[in-house]
């Protein structure tokens, strides 16, 4: 089976990456993906509903033209990711629902100043995202946020 990295690796030059939880693209294998080598990159959208099995890191350091992060399901266990973004301010949306983060408030999220849609929900009642804490005084900060779909109050 085709790791998402192997599939992705044929072309570093594109400025749009999707992976949708559909038949092809659920033949391909999560685990950890890279990338890091993907300078054009300015959206992200991966659906990993049936990676099998589902990511378990991503890398997006050196992705300084990114503005849209989507990150469905994919079983991450981490937010280091995102401390790893070198133009946070660059990011218009946030979208990264029905994962598996730990508990942790919403100050990770400060840092994204641009942000004009912020999704980190769960959809369903099991185990997922752990956020804690009140978007209010986070929203201070981002006056440009148009769209937050959450669970926290």
């Amino acid at each position: 089976m085709t790791t998402i990295q192997e599939y992705l690796n044929q072309d570093k030059n594109t400025e749009y990456i999707y992976i949708e939880g559909n038949w092809y693209h659920s033949m391909l294998d999560g685990g950890e993906l890279d990338l890091s080598d993907f300078p054009n990159v300015k959206k992200i959208n991966i659906n990993g509903i049936n990676l099998k099995p589902p990511l378990t890191k991503i890398t997006l350091k050196n992705l300084a033209k990114l503005e849209e992060l989507h990150l469905w399901y994919t079983g991450l266990t981490s937010l280091d990711f995102l401390n790893e973004l070198p133009n946070p301010e660059k990011l218009k949306v946030l979208s990264i629902p029905n994962n598996n983060f730990p508990k942790s408030d919403l100050a990770i999220f400060e840092r994204f100043t641009n942000l004009s849609e912020l999704n980190i929900s769960n959809f369903s009642n099991s185990r997922g995202n752990q956020f804690e804490g009140k978007l209010t005084p986070f929203l201070k900060s981002i006056s440009k946020l148009d769209y937050q779909n959450t669970l926290i109050e």
